[in-house]
């Protein structure tokens, strides 16, 4: 009687790739600056070095390397929820970044190609930079609203080099959105004023709205950053 074929266990199709198989890494890295934080997106890698589907992504890991001179470090992993991740600690520092692809076996990537250089700062195009002796509202982004409750930072221009830039977040329990009535800057939250100068005029704040730091980019930008 002859006996049944039985294939091996090395013969046996499987989905799951090796332990040796290694992700690509992830592709076309960007960064948004804004004022407290660097945000990195980036593509998802989708196949292997071999060719093979990538089916068992499980996190990235983010490296930072402070500019000029400093050397890459690793910053955080995070979970393949998405393809983002918010930078709030670089401080005043310029920084690049590299991710890296992990999967659920531990293999991981190469590091991605180095982003552009970015730094937590708000830039506002020249051509919305407001004339002197007049107040320009701006959101997140640096682009110029009308609306008040809109705006992230308020900027007064004093004189051809001087301003006064305020960031419209209330200091008593750092609410945004505020209201301008009759000149004062006036929180939705628990009802704190400020003058246009930023001074508290009504608690409960007891602090002033941020002064923030300007200066001009070489491309006639306003650049304003946190002092």
């Amino acid at each position: 009687m002859a006996l049944p074929i039985v294939a091996s266990c090395a013969d046996s199709p499987t989905s799951e790739p090796t332990l040796n198989t290694i992700p690509n890494p992830p592709t076309d890295l960007r960064v948004s600056e804004t004022l407290r934080y660097v945000m990195l997106i980036w593509n998802a890698p989708t196949t292997n070095t071999d060719g093979s589907p990538l089916n068992d992504l499980q996190a990235y890991q983010i490296f930072r390397k402070v500019m000029p001179d400093g050397e890459f470090q690793f910053v955080q992993e995070i979970q393949d929820s998405g393809t983002m991740f918010i930078d709030a600690s670089t401080g005043e520092n310029e920084a690049v970044y590299q991710v890296v692809a992990k999967t659920r076996r531990g293999a991981v990537s190469a590091r991605s190609e180095s982003s552009p250089s970015a730094r937590a700062q708000l830039k506002i195009r020249s051509a919305e930079i407001p004339p002197i002796g007049t107040r320009s509202l701006f959101d997140a982004q640096g682009n110029r609203v009308t609306e008040p409750t809109s705006a992230t930072v308020s900027v007064e221009r004093l004189s051809e080099n001087g301003f006064l830039a305020l960031e419209l977040t209330c200091t008593h329990a750092g609410c945004g959105g505020m209201n301008l009535i009759d000149g004062n800057w006036v929180c939705r939250c628990h009802g704190s004023r400020f003058d246009s100068q930023g001074n508290v005029v009504q608690p409960p704040a007891t602090l002033s709205l941020l002064r923030l730091r300007t200066s001009f980019a070489v491309n006639s930008e306003l650049v304003l950053r946190v002092i």
